[in-house]
């Protein structure tokens, strides 16, 4: 009986993953009607891990505005890893940093606001170059997501062989290869 339990973490995990689904998708179509330019509401912030076997965490290292890789997993200590999914108004979400700094409440998008840099920064929500994300569920687990990048066609992830520092881009290939979990901080 020790795994007696495991198909109750399996449906709340899975429940976890629709209520976030509707959450966003809700939440996407309020703000889409309520406003060009919605503002977020206040939530609990997250964070982001792709895993396999090694963490690759979304980090804002020194408050951004690159984004890197954090390879110690789950980490409520640190700001630099504070993330919220937020609606726009182009039909998708955009991942606004929520940690400390001068680079809070901006979202992930092309660092330094160049629209020929793939590379992952912290720009203006909304308006800078590469912010506009899908949230998808692609993934073998239905816990995780995807976020495919609208401007670049490609998806969120890190380098390959990523190593602590390492950045992340929006234009890597592969659907279901880049599957993220979401963990409440």
């Amino acid at each position: 009986m020790k795994n007696g339990h495991a198909w109750s973490r399996r449906l709340f995990a899975g429940l976890g993953g629709l209520v976030l689904t509707l959450g966003v998708l809700f939440t996407a179509q309020a703000g889409a009607q309520a406003s060009s330019n919605p503002r977020p509401a206040a939530s609990p912030a997250q964070q982001y891990c792709y895993h396999n076997g090694t963490f690759a965490c979304l980090n804002a290292w020194g408050g951004g505005p690159a984004v890197n890789t954090y390879t110690g997993g789950i980490d409520r200590n640190d700001t630099n890893q504070n993330f919220n999914i937020i609606p726009n108004s182009a039909g998708g979400v955009d991942l606004q940093f929520t940690g400390a700094g001068i680079n809070h409440n901006k979202c992930i998008g092309d660092l330094g606001n160049d629209p020929n840099v793939a590379r992952a920064g912290l720009v203006p929500c909304f308006s800078g170059w590469g912010t506009n994300f899908h949230v998808q569920q692609n993934c073998n687990d239905h816990s995780l997501y995807t976020f495919a990048n609208a401007h670049w066609g490609g998806f969120l992830g890190p380098v390959a062989n990523w190593t602590n520092g390492s950045p992340f881009y929006l234009n890597k290939p592969g659907l279901g290869t880049w599957c993220f979990t979401q963990n409440f901080l």
